[in-house]
This record gives C-alpha cells, sequence and structure tokens, in this order.
C-alpha cells in the first residue's frame, strides 16, 4: 500500500496502517526526537505522546501527502515541551552506559563539534539547523513542522550559517 492508501485507512480507524505509516519512517523519527530529547527513554515516551495524539487528530489531516510532515510538527512540539520539562526538574546528565564503544569511536569528534556548536545557538537557529542540515527536510517541510513563512526559515538558516562562518556563537579568547 502506498501512503495515501495507508492514510486513508488510519482515518478510518485502522491501526495497522497507522503503524505501518509510522515504521517507515521510524529511524527518522526516532533520531529527531532524540536531537530534542537528549535520552532515549524520554524520545520513546515522546515517541508514543505523538502517535496516540497524531491518531486521534488524524482525520484532521487533508493533505495525505503531508503526513509525515504533519506528524514530525507534533513530534517536535512535544518533544520541546518534554526538554523544557526535563530542563526545569533536573540538571541533564548524559546517559554514559547507552553508548557502546562502536557510538563512541563513530563519529566522536563531529559529535561533540555539533553539540558545541548547537549549544551557543539560540531555539529558534538550532530548531531550523536540525531539521535543516541534520534531518534534511525542505524548507517548505520546515516552515510547516515550525509554523512560520518560509522567509523567516531562509533568513534563520542563513543568519546560522553567517554565525558558523564567521565563528560569532563562539566566547571570544584573549
Amino acid at each position: 500500500m502506498d501512503i495515501n492508501e495507508l492514510v486513508h485507512a488510519s482515518q478510518s480507524g485502522d491501526m495497522t496502517s497507522f503503524i505501518q505509516l509510522l515504521t517507515q519512517k521510524q529511524d527518522t523519527i526516532y533520531r529527531i526526537a532524540r536531537t530534542y530529547t537528549k535520552n532515549s527513554y524520554d524520545a520513546e515516551d515522546c515517541i508514543s505522546e505523538a502517535s496516540i495524539r497524531a491518531f486521534d487528530r488524524i482525520k484532521q489531516l487533508k493533505n495525505p501527502e503531508k503526513f509525515y510532515v504533519w506528524y514530525i510538527s507534533i513530534l517536535v512540539n512535544i518533544s520541546r515541551k518534554q526538554y523544557k520539562k526535563v530542563c526545569r526538574e533536573t540538571e541533564f546528565i548524559p546517559n554514559l552506559h547507552e553508548l557502546t564503544s562502536t557510538d563512541i569511536a563513530k563519529n566522536t569528534n563531529n559529535s561533540i563539534l555539533v553539540d558545541d556548536i548547537l549549544q551557543f545557538l539560540n531555539k529558534n537557529e538550532r530548531d531550523v539547523l536540525i531539521l535543516r542540515y541534520l534531518k534534511d527536510f525542505k524548507l517548505e517541510e520546515i516552515a510547516h513542522i515550525l509554523g512560520i513563512p518560509e522567509g523567516t526559515i531562509k533568513s534563520r538558516l542563513n543568519r546560522v550559517t553567517r554565525k558558523l562562518k564567521y565563528g560569532r556563537f563562539f566566547y571570544n579568547e584573549t
């Protein structure tokens, strides 16, 4: 079944079709949630909550082709709220036991650099950068996910790339 058939079946209440839709993009869905929440347990909770909310509201989806963009926007909003909640309650301490030696060896330097860069960007810049360059969404899809005009996405990306190019996000070392 293609995406249109699966969405229409899901809108008719077919849970199996809805699960098939999510299974097709499960890696991307998990990575997005994990990027926002910073740990696998909260990411899984956010995915569960987003899936329940999406299934309850799938009849509101007018264009079946936009299912994944629509679902990701729900997931991003839930993940943001979860991250804010965790930040208020506790200081984040990475779950080092979740990392395997292969994970550590693979892309350690890049991960540290990306985390450092993301830390110095504001929330709006970070969201656009993650969705565009780390998750490969199109500008139109990012605009839909974040609920802002495409022109705003372009200007934020321009601002972020200038910051990265000229190193304006780091503290001056003198």
